[in-house]
């Protein structure tokens, strides 16, 4: 009996050994990632390629406001922005793919001392989406 018991526990375990190209059957997917750049009057985001990208511009207790933008190369999207006054501004770009959705944002100083400790808007700003 027991060595019918022992050979019964082998046959059922060998029963589940692992495929070795199980993992081939897995999906790994890359994380959403973006770049957003200010310089001499344009905003450029990089991003994955195929992404559905908009950019939003405001400065800080003002107006947001929508920037047409462009696709330059795979990945690459540039709107034109000139920033003629001193102050804080805010620059977010709402990207998008079928699995995924970021909304990175990155706040410009201009002919005004940084402030390092605060990086996103303040929450009792106006700015709704």
């Amino acid at each position: 009996m027991r060595k019918w018991l022992i050979f019964s526990s082998l046959f059922l375990l060998s029963g589940c050994s692992l495929d070795p190209d199980s993992a081939d059957q897995y999906v790994i997917e890359e994380k959403l990632d973006a770049a957003i750049d200010v310089s001499a009057g344009q905003v450029q985001v990089t991003t994955s390629p195929g992404a559905d990208v908009s950019i939003s511009f405001w400065p800080e207790g003002g107006q947001r406001e929508t920037l047409p933008m462009q696709e330059g190369k795979e990945g690459v999207f540039t709107a034109q922005k000139r920033i003629i006054e001193k102050g804080i501004y805010f620059v977010k770009a709402d990207i998008q793919t079928n699995e995924q959705h970021i909304m990175p944002t990155k706040k410009i100083w201009v002919g005004v001392e940084a402030d390092l400790e605060q990086n996103e808007p303040s929450v009792d700003m106006k700015h709704h989406h």
